[in-house]
């Protein structure tokens, strides 16, 4: 995936749940927000070189929408290990689950240098999350 497509498949993804009434405006904006993100991710921390796999699709008799992104990547554990958030390592090698890790806000394999521009790094994990537990998911 190339930085140029991640919006528009974004877009193509939240349409699928858009079609179906599924998805008020705001909810609709912020799904697009929350899927690139995901998508995002796959770059900036897979090692994948941005080659995933990505889907969505609408259940109408359980009124459900399964989003789904995968990579053949690093993991998030390894991204973690091989990133510059001392502390997360920490928190890793005394078992904290790194995924349960990934989605805690203002939490990034990543951090941003001191003196550079901060972006959203940490923020986008747990907004896929928030905007999931709103909406009845998981």
């Amino acid at each position: 995936i190339s930085d140029g497509s991640m919006e528009l498949l974004a877009e193509q993804m939240a349409d699928v749940c858009d079609r179906h009434g599924f998805l008020g405006a705001e909810d609709k904006s912020s799904l697009i927000v929350a899927i690139a993100e995901l998508l995002e991710n796959v770059v900036r921390h897979s090692v994948s070189r941005g080659m995933c796999f990505a889907g969505a699709q609408y259940y109408p008799a359980k009124r459900k929408i399964t989003i789904a992104i995968m990579d053949a990547g690093i993991g998030v554990r390894e991204s973690f290990m091989q990133g510059r958030n001392e502390s997360a390592k920490k928190l890793i090698e005394h078992d904290i689950d790194a995924l349960e890790l990934a989605v805690r806000p203002l939490v990034t394999s990543k951090p941003v240098v001191a003196g550079v521009k901060t972006g959203h790094a940490g923020y986008g994990l747990d907004l896929c999350s928030q905007l999931a537990v709103r909406n009845g998911g998981s």
